[in-house]
């Protein structure tokens, strides 16, 4: 199919081959494997934290001492209570069971969006099922859109464990 003058015209104008526009890009590119690299240093540094608060069942309302690292922590990163503990979360479960994703985040190949959405789609699973998960699939999950993160989770989870799309029903 021939291509029109109109869409030639607009080829033309394209800034791809731009020398600063390859710049900008790779500046782009450079960000966001620093931000990985920050997120992943974070996390440890509120497993750290996390470590050194005393905790108790149940502890998660009211006035407790785990209650108030999650306040602090909201302070310190200007997000809700609520964002806070979830980011505590991640971060404990990236340390103490995900080390092949925290790598993965500490040396950049994995972005923070595809780490997030592969923690919170391991939430279900015990630490075994989520360690060989994480095993299994960190080099993937690099390279997938969320929802294939997702998707590629809940197949190999039931490779592992099998009975478990009984316990989702």
């Amino acid at each position: 199919m021939a291509r029109s003058a109109a869409v030639a015209a607009l080829e033309a104008q394209t800034p791809w081959t731009r020398a600063s526009f390859r710049r900008g890009l790779a500046s782009l590119t450079t960000s966001t494997a620093a931000a990985s690299r920050r997120y992943a240093t974070d996390a440890r540094t509120l497993a750290t934290l996390a470590a050194q608060v005393p905790r108790c069942t149940g502890d998660e309302r009211g006035g407790t001492p785990w209650t108030s690292f999650r306040r602090e922590v909201a302070v310190a990163r200007s997000v809700s209570d609520q964002a806070a503990g979830h980011e505590i979360r991640i971060a404990l479960r990236l340390t103490s069971v995900l080390p092949c994703t925290l790598e993965r985040l500490r040396t950049g190949q994995l972005t923070i969006h595809r780490a997030r959405t592969f923690v919170d789609e391991l939430d279900p699973y015990d630490d075994s099922t989520a360690r060989q998960l994480d095993q299994q699939l960190a080099d993937q999950i690099t390279q997938l859109a969320p929802w294939r993160i997702k998707q590629t989770v809940r197949r190999a989870a039931l490779t592992l464990e099998p009975s478990w799309i009984w316990r989702r029903l």
